[in-house]
């Protein structure tokens, strides 16, 4: 609701630079908060098994949301007057109320729900959206496991008083955070933010006309998008860890091809296309990388490794490193292009090799697992697996068919 009202009170019908800001500002806090709670929701109400898919979705959603937004730049290009930007301000409207509508069909978060003590609206939401997933032998459903293994975690976390407090003075708590921070902070250092958002100095760069960049920019978002669809529903299939090594390769291949050729471009004269056009090459194939496998993971990764009692915390800090680097990197890029040219990329690309490394030794797998089960990862106490839960749902039963025989009788 701050978002949509923000769209036409003050960007849309702007009448100075000031209003217009103010506008920006309360679309920025309300872009803010979504970041954090879409990645929370969708972990906590995902199946282990395509819990990497729903993440997806979501990064799906915002590549479509780019890849849309640049092409309507394009055509509005050729809008004269103010009609070319106020009216493309005003379509943010459009997702933002379809978003308000579709979120009263939404159900809360079963483990949000069990963290406030509500388990049986828990288990009803459970058997909603899981039930039919997974059956077991023994006739209980995932659901069913699933929602002992939640309730039992949160007792056993409230017994132990863990919560917010806790989140940089627990060890475990405070490396899941400093992992989902570095990921955040490496993944702004791959240079796919200075690229995107100073594609217009760069195809200018490589000798493309004002309409031909601003063609390409839509090329670019269009190409995210397919990267998104070609290298992110593998993360539930090979693993977190070696789907983002994938991406590190292009990443690395792309950044060290851009390097390169524009090193070679400036050295040679703008005259050799085939230059330009290498170093278009590899900011796509860094694209590739970067929009197949980081901007799912991203999300995943640090909804999966916190827990329950300060996931949205911890995705929220993660959200904060990227957007202060993103400030800053959006500020020095044009004078870091001007005065250092291509050895400012080359300083991402040492990056993407250090990140290479800690990634390695630092992040673990977390394919498969529950949210609980991924606690046991970190060293932390785990109140029971999934298996354990299907044993207790069992015994239930069996007790509860042994009561009924008895009023029988």
């Amino acid at each position: 609701m701050l978002g949509r009202g923000s769209v036409f009170r003050w960007q849309t019908a702007a009448v100075n630079f000031g209003m217009f800001i103010t506008g920006r500002v309360l679309g920025g806090l309300s872009c803010g908060i979504i970041y954090a709670i879409c990645p929370t929701y969708a972990a906590e109400v995902s199946p282990p098994k395509i819990r990497g898919h729903v993440g997806m979705v979501y990064a799906l959603n915002i590549s479509i949301g780019y890849a849309v937004t640049e092409w309507l730049g394009l055509g509005f290009y050729f809008i004269p007057g103010e009609a070319s930007w106020r009216v493309l301000f005003g379509l943010q409207f459009i997702p933002t109320i379809l978003m308000s509508i579709g979120s009263f069909w939404m159900p809360e978060s079963p483990r949000w729900l069990a963290l406030k003590g509500r388990y049986e609206e828990a288990l009803e939401v459970l058997r909603r959206i899981h039930s039919g997933v997974d059956q077991h032998d023994g006739g209980e459903e995932f659901y069913q496991r699933e929602y002992h293994q939640i309730r039992a975690q949160i007792e056993l976390d409230k017994e132990e008083q863990l919560g917010l407090k806790d989140i940089f003075r627990k060890p475990s708590y405070r490396k899941r955070v400093l992992l989902v921070i570095g990921f955040f902070l490496f993944q702004q250092l791959t240079g796919f933010i200075p690229l995107q958002n100073y594609q217009v100095l760069i195809y200018s760069f490589a000798g493309l006309t004002e309409v031909e960049v601003l063609v390409m920019i839509g090329v670019w978002g269009t190409w995210v998008v397919i990267t998104v669809l070609c290298l992110s529903p593998w993360m539930d299939r090979i693993g977190r860890r070696k789907s983002l090594f994938t991406a590190y390769g292009f990443i690395i291949a792309g950044s060290l091809i851009t390097v390169i050729a524009w090193a070679r471009f400036e050295a040679r004269g703008s005259s050799v296309i085939p230059l330009g056009a290498g170093i278009i090459v590899g900011m796509f194939v860094l694209a590739f990388g970067y929009g197949g496998v980081m901007n799912t993971f991203a999300p995943v990764y640090a909804s999966e490794i916190m827990p329950t009692c300060m996931r949205a915390a911890g995705v929220s800090c993660g959200y904060a490193t990227f957007n202060i680097i993103v400030i800053v990197l959006v500020q020095i890029t044009p004078l870091a292009i001007e005065r250092i040219s291509w050895r400012y990329f080359l300083i991402f690309h040492i990056c993407d090799l250090i990140y290479g490394v800690l990634f390695y030794f630092f992040y673990p797998e977390t394919k498969g697992k529950t949210l609980e089960e991924i606690q046991a990862v970190f060293g932390d106490n785990i109140a029971e697996t999934l298996e354990e839960a299907g044993e207790k749902v069992v015994q239930e039963r069996k007790g509860a068919a042994a009561e009924h025989r008895e009023e029988a009788a």
